[in-house]
């Protein structure tokens, strides 16, 4: 007898849960969509930072280059510049 009402509460249990169990099937499926484009912008943003660095050292570069020619040409760089 305990065996039926173990066996209807589990068939129950299963019949109240299977909405939820949707549910919560719906929103893994956005939660890893959301992850997939969250890692997506990491990796971006990590390359734009390195772009950013690479840029940054080639202008510091290029603008003492444009310091030294200016010195032996005997021009005033802040003057040219303003």
């Amino acid at each position: 007898m305990s065996e039926i009402t173990l066996q209807a509460i589990d068939k129950l249990l299963e019949t109240r849960l299977e909405p939820i169990n949707i549910k919560l099937s719906a929103i893994e499926e956005i939660v890893s969509g959301h992850t997939a484009t969250l890692d997506a912008i990491v990796k971006n943003t990590a390359t734009w930072e390195a772009e950013v660095k690479v840029i940054r050292s080639q202008m510091e570069k290029q603008e003492k280059v444009i310091k030294l020619l200016a010195q032996k040409l005997n021009l005033d760089v802040g003057a040219l510049l303003n």
